[in-house]
């Protein structure tokens, strides 16, 4: 067991020796310090609690004063806007008679525009219906023209063919 260390069985700094006497007077004049100012702030908390208090009564009272400062406004602000709304509800009151009128006169403007529309667009169907019909008509006769030049060809070349076989004689 070469190179193997034991911990030592005394935490570092605690080992018993000549200087044990002068650690523990140490260790006393610290507590003595603390101790010392524990004393000092209870004397200096003693003195400034009732300043403190104060303020702090001093702070919520403030808070009191701007709530109700708030208050007011608010209130003012709200009967500012009653207000508003009274004028706005007589002003629409006066003005939904003549809008009533002007939307009559509006609709009939409106239907009378819907009828002439419908008009025009009735018209244009007629016309429309017409020019369809009339396509149909000249394109029958093209293919009715049509018919009776191929079928008179026909004819043609179908006698064409009987003169040459059967020749009539003259």
């Amino acid at each position: 067991n070469m190179g193997v260390q034991r911990p030592p069985s005394t935490p570092p700094g605690f080992e018993r020796g000549p200087d044990q006497g002068k650690r523990m007077q140490r260790d006393r004049e610290r507590q003595a310090e603390a101790a010392a100012r524990e004393a000092a702030f209870q004397a200096w908390r003693k003195d400034s609690e009732p300043r403190y208090r104060e303020w702090l009564e001093r702070q919520r009272m403030q808070r009191n004063l701007e709530v109700q400062r708030q208050a007011i406004v608010e209130e003012k602000r709200r009967q500012a806007r009653e207000q508003q709304r009274q004028y706005g509800v007589a002003a629409m009151r006066e003005c939904v008679e003549g809008e009533k009128a002007r939307r009559r006169e509006q609709a009939q403007r409106a239907r009378k525009e819907m009828r002439r529309r419908e008009e025009k667009a009735e018209e244009a169907r007629h016309r429309a219906v017409r020019l369809q019909n009339e396509e149909l008509m000249r394109r029958h006769r093209q293919h009715a023209d049509a018919l009776a030049y191929a079928v008179r060809i026909y004819k043609a070349m179908c006698l064409e063919e009987l003169r040459i076989r059967v020749p009539l004689a003259h």
